[in-house]
């Protein structure tokens, strides 16, 4: 029986108000669900938020609102309000005295059958320098690990990534093979990797899709305010600086960094970035498309709730005014010809909706991982693109947009040569090190910031520990050394492997995937392993199925130190819905590899791999 008292002096500030977790309380064992007790005081109010777990409110005292999505109902005492996953919510106090409820959730999110197909994609790098940490903790581990688990849980994955060759930038052919290196040395792979510029029946397939948009009346030549020297000379937007009318930050012409606006002739005070000459605008004809008639396409993403806070707030602010027309047309030599134009090129964000409508498998969700400053490209310009071409299936239902990653608290940049490139640590530190810990780091709803000693002290405390622990299950012979483990504890151990398994497929899961959870969840499955091997180092048969467990984690995540795990216990890859407990024909399960990459870290600093 576990009993609990609601004690004002545990009342502790979350979400806005007062709050005291009954059940399960703190150092207890894990309950189906948790019950929260909660006060919100006179005239105040809880935070906007939503989560993953479906919630209830049950009101015990007071009155006040609640703001559930769009709507709001009045609620009082007595009232019971089910609040599904991901819909945003906010409970208001509307009296004079503290408005009173119990919050009941589950830890375990209630997850949808996974999808048979997936058509997942990560943002093209350009490849005007090699990639660094901050572009592999983004895009493209994100889609990796994503692509991993739904293969491994039978879905069907077109992956596809490529280069954005068409960028005006100081672009060549050695960078293009060392991100191709970088990628494959992370084991980051896709099924697609295109190559723009040198890809003919890409561009064919290309310009396929954009003359059907130019005979279904989709795309219009229209008046468009461009970017022009004071003697008249053009100007390329990527060429521009200026302030962001939004949050008054500084920004170039594509996109800001901070908000996502991409303000296009609204951009406040613009110069150029070589010379800091002003710009004007004038009016050129450019090819069109008119955002505003998709508008019902692109606030279906927002009414599904399945993108980060961040990228809802964007979309609510985007779709607060009149949408604009967007050049699909620029004035770049660079790109695919557009025959209907002067001289002009298709826009590099076009011919690249345009390439997914042309190589994407249909009837498949289209599931895209980018960066915050592409967010305007991926939810308002590609569905709007996407339902012009008929291609509806393709406006995605879920995005995966991450925060910046950072490097010792200042942005990664490779123009400014700040950065760890990829290629440098992956010459020293065992692939799967990097991966764990960018994913343990990564900047999904906020950014992070990278260092190495934060680096080598996770290969420390969690990696090493791991090899020391698997290292012992060789040396220690089962039989009659120590006390066997209780029942009770076995089961307990057994379930906790259960758990563990149900908070992976929940982390992984396409409705609310985070790589940082399923970090975490490797992390507990170190710790609950060294434990239970520490209280019962006679229990090796008990111990190898928390073994078998960790590595089915690890698969995403870790996958050729998965692969050695598995192929040590003598079991084939998979993934099992509970924990496998027989079958193990034990080999070397430590093998050195994270102390090699720890002697090596210990030779290093970031100015070495800069």
């Amino acid at each position: 029986m576990k009993t609990s008292v609601i004690d004002r002096e545990q009342l502790k500030t979350q979400y806005g108000i007062l709050c005291q977790a009954l059940i399960p309380a703190q150092n207890t064992e894990r309950d189906a669900f948790n019950l929260v007790h909660c006060e919100v005081p006179a005239d105040g109010r809880t935070q906007s938020h939503a989560h993953f777990e479906p919630e209830v409110f049950v009101l015990l005292r007071g009155q006040g609102s609640l703001k559930l999505g769009d709507r709001v109902q009045a609620v009082e005492a007595g009232s019971v309000v089910s609040i599904p996953a991901f819909v945003e919510h906010q409970l208001e106090n509307g009296g004079k005295d503290p408005l009173v409820f119990l919050s009941i959730y589950s830890e375990h999110a209630s997850l949808a059958p996974l999808p048979a197909k997936a058509n997942l994609i990560a943002a093209p790098p350009t490849p005007n320098g090699p990639l660094h940490l901050g572009h592999l903790a983004g895009p493209y581990l994100g889609a990796d690990v994503l692509r991993r688990y739904l293969t491994l849980r039978g879905t069907q994955v077109y992956s596809l990534c490529g280069t954005d060759d068409h960028q005006p930038y100081n672009c060549c052919e050695d960078f293009v093979i060392k991100i191709k290196n970088a990628l494959a040395c992370t084991q980051i792979e896709f099924q697609n990797f295109v190559r723009p510029s040198k890809d003919t029946a890409y561009q064919t397939a290309v310009q396929k899709v954009v003359n059907s948009l130019l005979q279904s009346d989709k795309l219009h030549i229209r008046d468009c305010p461009t970017a022009h020297l004071s003697n008249g000379e053009p100007v390329l937007e990527s060429h521009i600086r200026g302030t962001c009318p939004t949050c008054n930050v500084s920004m170039s012409a594509m996109a800001c960094e901070a908000c996502g606006e991409v303000p296009l002739h609204r951009l406040v005070d613009p110069v150029h970035v070589a010379t800091g000459e002003s710009i004007e605008f004038h009016s050129i004809p450019r090819l069109m498309i008119s955002l505003e008639r998709h508008r019902a396409a692109i606030t279906s993403l927002l009414t599904s709730g399945s993108a980060s806070a961040s990228v809802l707030q964007f979309l609510r602010r985007t779709l607060s005014r009149p949408l604009p027309d967007y050049p699909v047309s620029t004035l770049s030599p660079l790109g695919i010809p557009i025959p209907q134009t002067k001289g002009q090129h298709l826009d590099v964000w076009t011919e690249m909706a345009a390439s997914y409508v042309a190589l994407l498998p249909p009837d498949a969700p289209f599931m895209p991982f980018f960066g915050f400053d592409n967010v305007f490209f991926y939810t308002v310009l590609f569905p709007a693109l996407f339902e012009a071409c008929g291609r509806s299936d393709l406006i995605p239902a879920k995005v995966y947009a991450n925060e910046f990653y950072h490097l010792e608290h200042r942005k990664f940049s490779t123009s400014r040569q700040h950065a760890v490139w990829a290629n440098d640590l992956l010459a020293h530190v065992d692939s799967d090190c990097v991966r764990f810990f960018l994913a343990l780091d990564r900047p999904e709803q906020n950014s992070t910031s990278f260092s190495i000693q934060r680096f080598e002290e996770a290969l420390n405390e969690h990696l090493l520990r791991l090899e020391t622990v698997t290292g012992k299950l060789n040396t220690t012979p089962e039989g009659p050394h120590h006390a066997r483990a209780p029942h009770k504890a076995q089961q307990q151990y057994l379930q906790e492997l259960a758990s563990q398994i149900q908070d992976m497929e929940s982390a992984l899961h396409p409705d609310h995937f985070s790589v940082r959870k399923a970090a975490a969840i490797v992390v507990r499955a170190i710790d609950a392993l060294e434990v239970f091997t520490l209280s019962y180092p006679d229990e090796r048969q008990m111990a190898l199925a928390g073994v078998c467990t960790l590595a089915q984690l690890c698969m995403p995540l870790l996958p050729s130190y998965s692969q050695h795990l598995f192929e040590r216990l003598g079991i084939s890859p998979q993934w099992f819905r509970e924990p496998k407990t027989s079958g193990f024909h034990l080999g070397q399960l430590a093998d050195g590899r994270f102390q090699r990459s720890s002697a090596c870290m210990r030779h290093y600093q970031i100015g070495d791999m800069q």
